[in-house]
């Protein structure tokens, strides 16, 4: 196939409402809802290119987004509980890679992200996002069967919207299969956290409170490995 080079330039505005759940959901000692929020507003800017070279697909985009009121939900440095709230300006913007291609007789597609989030207001960067992605995944069929894996690693990230409070990143392995036994039957099979790691998207240590002095480091945790099996007729 002859190599090709595609440009591509867009433009979008959007509206978010905030759901009852962010508006009302009854307070508790760690959360509760914001019947203040408002909805959030954005423009984004992208400009991608996208090719094939070498039996090599690939595509480079770079974006921008501006949010005004963008809602987030984040712990403040000085107690456990959290709510969502409103930045009044927040702004990402970042670069993402993308590469596909067969090897060795195997799918494999690498994507890669870099990306900014940042509060225009207060230079700090927005909470719970991490700052840089990368995954690659792996198949390959076997006549009625097929294997993949799939790796994802992630940076850190703030719990908290002054940046005082980092979780650490993590990387996970998963693996999948599946057999189709029949035109109409096919089992699939897949485990996820392959390797048990521990991890935590949503970490609260706040050693001047008395919540964390009557227990401790508090921290929201993922599941540890986990399998699936399930059976899909299609008649």
């Amino acid at each position: 196939m002859a190599a090709a080079t595609e440009l591509a330039l867009s433009y979008a505005e959007g509206f978010h409402a905030p759901s009852f759940g962010l508006l009302y959901y009854p307070r508790t000692p760690l959360y509760g809802g914001n019947p203040d929020l408002s909805s959030e507003r954005s423009k984004s800017y992208e400009i991608a290119l996208r090719g094939e070279h070498l039996q090599t697909r690939w595509s480079l985009s770079a974006y921008r987004t501006e949010v005004d009121d963008l809602i987030v939900v984040a712990s403040r440095p000085d107690s456990f509980f959290t709510r969502p709230e409103n930045i009044d300006r927040a702004r990402l913007q970042g670069l993402e890679l993308a590469l596909s291609r067969d090897l060795f007789g195997w799918q494999a597609a690498l994507a890669a992200s870099l990306v900014d989030p940042r509060d225009r207001d207060s230079g700090h960067t927005l909470p719970l996002r991490a700052r840089r992605n990368l995954s690659l995944d792996l198949d390959r069929r076997f006549g009625a069967f097929s294997a993949g894996l799939s790796w994802q690693a992630v940076s850190s990230r703030y719990d908290d919207d002054a940046n005082d409070h980092q979780i650490p990143g993590y990387a996970l392995l998963g693996l999948r299969g599946s057999w189709q036994m029949t035109p109409a039957l096919k089992w699939q099979a897949k485990i996820d956290n392959l390797l048990d790691k521990g991890y935590s998207q949503a970490l609260y240590d706040r050693p001047n409170t008395p919540l964390y002095t009557s227990v401790g480091q508090h921290e929201y945790r993922q599941d540890g490995r986990s399998a699936m099996l399930s059976l899909t007729w299609t008649p």
